[in-house]
């Protein structure tokens, strides 16, 4: 038995392939086009030719439902929330956790072993990185903007406590951002801006993510999902998590989470008797 992990969302499709011991064998980040030849050719590229009707096709996503065209195996279509606490809780060993999905937009998942809950989400995510950047600079490609961002400098942007404080910051970092895109005059270089674009949005992730762990008593936040693997993610979370004495984490491969998380819960359903 072979499994097609896919999860299919606003922007892209992200597929995972693996064997029924859950061995990877390949995986894939797309354009979504609302186009299945993209599955198609993945399936075809990953599992050999005369084992492709032994395919569990296992989908999540918001465009999930696209995998209803396709002839191929057995499809089944998971919760999306569900398929991030499995692969959150796989991929770092963790049992308890606050998951935080970074994708077109952002989502918080609280996950306690086998369960999970989903408690909310911001429109604030990669697709406002793409729409900020490509009103500042003219840019459209994410590869693009994610290494301009990196090179950016944040500090010709946001206001600072230290740029408010008169250096007295009372016990605060003084490098911890006081405004977002508040510093006056501002710099009007496409890296400054992306720099700022991408800090703004982690932040308010990371401060959410923050706020989430107050309800619980859980210490550790698992960032997955396409935004959360950019070239500043780690820095940025990182010191926003430091601040809340919260453990960030970002997973090898955390770009595929969802779909490695169908592909976790096709094999358990595969399984049973």
């Amino acid at each position: 038995m072979y499994y097609i992990g896919a999860d299919i969302g606003g922007t892209t499709i992200k597929l995972v392939a693996a064997d029924e011991n859950g061995r990877e064998l390949g995986c894939s980040k797309q354009e979504n086009r609302r186009d299945i030849s993209v599955i198609e050719s993945f399936i075809k590229t990953s599992i050999p030719a005369s084992e492709t009707e032994d395919i569990t096709l296992c989908a999540t996503g918001i465009g999930s439902g696209l995998v209803s065209s396709l002839d191929t195996g057995r499809r089944i279509v998971y919760n999306e929330f569900e398929c991030i606490a499995a692969a959150s809780r796989k991929m770092t060993g963790l049992d308890r956790l606050i998951a935080v999905s970074m994708g077109t937009g952002t989502a918080f998942v609280i996950v306690d072993k086998d369960s999970y809950e989903y408690i909310g989400g911001t429109g604030v995510g990669g697709g406002t990185f793409m729409g900020l950047c490509e009103r500042f600079t003219g840019i459209s490609d994410y590869e693009e903007l994610n290494i301009l961002a990196h090179k950016g400098d944040t500090r010709r942007i946001d206001l600072t406590v230290g740029d408010i404080s008169n250096g007295t910051t009372e016990g605060i970092d003084p490098d911890i951002t006081a405004s977002n895109f508040g510093k006056r005059p501002r710099s009007d270089k496409g890296c400054d801006l992306a720099a700022a674009s991408a800090t703004l949005i982690y932040e308010a992730a990371g401060v959410m993510a923050a706020f989430a762990c107050r309800s619980t008593d859980i210490k550790n936040v698992v960032f997955v999902g396409s935004f959360a693997s950019s070239l500043s993610a780690e820095r940025i979370l990182s010191a926003v998590g430091k601040i809340h004495g919260l453990r960030y984490i970002i997973p090898e491969n955390a770009v595929y989470a969802a779909a490695m998380g169908a592909v976790l819960l096709g094999r358990r359903e595969g399984r049973q008797p």
